[in-house]
């Protein structure tokens, strides 16, 4: 799955992808999130087994500590079920950031 989501990411933002930003500053950092969602790769996923595909996202992270000025990043890939009809990709970042955070508050 990721080999077909990766390349498509990896271009210049493409007409048919949806961008959204946001920004978050606390415990010493800045964090600033990147979202682009596609369902240009619908398709090529129902190939790979994926039947209900409604969109896929890249949601690249950037981190810098203020003190340290010390910066990290991230990229996530995922797949929705859910179209952009149904959910826009801010929405569908504001889910995976609050699983992730239920995932992360058990370790």
């Amino acid at each position: 799955m990721l080999e077909a989501l990766r390349p498509w990411f990896d271009q210049p933002v493409r007409p048919e992808t949806v961008r959204w930003r946001t920004e978050a500053k606390g415990h010493g950092r800045v964090v600033q999130y990147q979202v682009r969602a596609t369902t240009a790769l619908n398709a090529n996923l129902q190939a790979f087994g994926w039947p209900k595909v409604g969109q896929c996202l890249c949601i690249q992270r950037r981190s810098l500590r203020t003190a340290s000025g010390v910066e990290t990043g991230h990229t996530h890939y995922a797949i929705a079920d859910l179209t952009p009809q149904a959910a826009l990709a801010r929405r569908v970042f504001e889910w995976w950031r609050g699983y992730r955070q239920i995932e992360n508050s058990g370790h």
